[in-house]
């Protein structure tokens, strides 16, 4: 199977409160091509990005009775981490490319194996995985977990599991991910998740989709003070048609706390901030044209980095 997902985005960028002074352009346009072979009559899967190998893996599955399934994977794998794949992670308010906190597409060489029970109105599933982790570049430096891997030379072996559990609309999800640093560090990383498909036979709530979560990245050990990041996320969804849809996006990022359980005011830098996001989309067969805002606040300075966009992407 060949699906595709291209888009191309009009911004203006580099402003705060008045948009006739930003910057305009023809910004940026993304593209993705996906190949894969999963047929549920196989036990042998493949899925890859062809692009730019942004993602690829080969894996086995097993259906063991009615209710128990297993898979397993090698390859550069989607990291199981969080609510959602690829590049829709929303934590600290931004999304896709724009999200600061960790990679746009969150891939790594690594391996995967998967358990999932089903019942009548859910599931429950874990995943767990090993991959390349990331390293430091100094004792006392903040890793960033959006582009601090570890070289492929001297691979900093990470570890994680995922655990996920649905029940009617509602799914929710506990992440952890531990990766040793150098210098005797340690990254422990844990996220909350949770979303709610709407109330079914409840007018207006069961055309909702309220998803909320929250992400802690602690880097412990060694000689160097300890220190963590944190970024959480709201994004709440009215799709009164098939076709049309609003959004809310909001969320809050802080980085080199070492107090508190999600900012330290003692250490307010120009990474601490919030994202505020407003969006209407509207679709036709595989089409969508979306008009969004976002404000960008920062703890610190305010800066003039509030952008405005139009996008068109299709999907096949």
């Amino acid at each position: 199977m060949l699906n595709a997902r291209f888009d191309v985005n009009y911004e203006l960028r580099n402003y705060t409160d008045d948009p006739t002074d930003g910057d305009s352009a023809f910004a940026n346009y993304h593209h993705f091509v996906f190949l894969s072979r999963a047929s549920s009559f196989d036990p042998v899967y493949f899925s890859a990005e062809i692009v730019d190998l942004s993602f690829f893996a080969i894996g086995v599955r097993e259906k063991v009775s009615e209710d128990w399934s297993l898979k397993a994977e090698i390859g550069k794998i989607l990291v199981p981490f969080g609510a959602e794949p690829l590049f829709h992670h929303n934590y600290g308010g931004l999304a896709g490319f724009d999200n600061e906190v960790i990679p746009n597409v969150w891939a790594q060489y690594g391996l995967a194996a998967q358990a999932r029970y089903g019942y009548a109105d859910g599931s429950v599933r874990i995943d767990a995985y090993a991959m390349q982790g990331y390293e430091l570049g100094a004792a006392d430096g903040v890793v960033s977990l959006r582009t601090d891997f570890s070289s492929a030379g001297d691979a900093k072996i990470a570890a994680g599991a995922r655990l996920s559990a649905s029940y009617g609309p509602a799914t929710f999800y506990y992440s952890f991910l531990l990766s040793p640093l150098g210098f005797d560090r340690r990254l422990v990383a844990q996220a909350l998740d949770a979303t709610l498909f709407g109330i079914p036979g409840v007018p207006v709530l069961e055309d909702m989709r309220l998803s909320v979560g929250a992400l802690r990245a602690d880097t412990v050990g060694g000689d160097a003070p300890n220190s963590y990041e944190f970024a959480d996320y709201l994004e709440l969804e009215y799709r009164p048609t098939c076709w049309l849809s609003f959004r809310y996006r909001g969320g809050l990022h802080t980085v080199d706390n070492r107090e508190g359980l999600f900012y330290d005011s003692d250490r307010k830098g120009a990474g601490d901030g919030s994202a505020h996001t407003l969006a209407a989309a509207a679709t036709w067969e595989g089409l969508t044209f979306q008009l969004s805002h976002t404000w960008r606040l920062e703890k610190a300075t305010e800066l003039d980095n509030d952008f405005l966009r139009f996008t068109v992407s299709y999907d096949l």
